[in-house]
């Protein structure tokens, strides 16, 4: 765990780059309201780092949320590619593949499944035992089927 001021987090154990601009500009207390101007969208190379973070997982789901095309969520997806495993592992990054395959078209989020498919028959297996990979399964399960 680690502190900052008073609040407690687990941080994912990969490193985070804390100098990315769009962390240091959102307040860690506030979230800014939903009904006022449209929130930021994160920069294309910054979606991977942003989502092994606590409040970097929320803006990159909002973003999700707010895209104005199936094209600008393909653009973040595409950021997620090769880490599909990693996210499975870790306590912020699962969200942001949930987002991805509950806003997605699911031609779109076929990427989740081969990253794990690939990994052998037991894989599956061991997402739906992990507590963030079974959380993925189920999206999937829901949205592809």
């Amino acid at each position: 765990s680690q502190m900052l001021g008073p609040v407690s987090f687990q941080v994912c154990p990969w490193p985070l780059d804390r100098s990315t601009p769009s962390l240091q500009s959102a307040p860690s207390t506030q979230l800014p309201s939903r009904e006022s101007t449209p929130p930021p969208t994160p920069r294309i190379g910054d979606i991977w780092k942003l989502a092994r973070d606590p409040h970097g997982c929320r803006f990159v789901q909002d973003a999700f949320d707010n895209a104005c095309s199936e094209a600008e969520r393909l653009a973040f997806a595409s950021e997620m590619h090769g880490h599909v495993w990693a996210a499975i592992q870790c306590p912020y990054a699962n969200y942001v593949i949930q987002k991805c395959i509950g806003t997605m078209k699911a031609d779109n989020v076929t990427f989740v499944i081969d990253e794990i498919t690939r990994r052998g028959p037991a894989a599956t297996c061991k997402a739906a035992r992990n507590q963030y990979g079974c959380r993925i399964l189920q999206r999937l399960l829901e949205q592809c089927l």
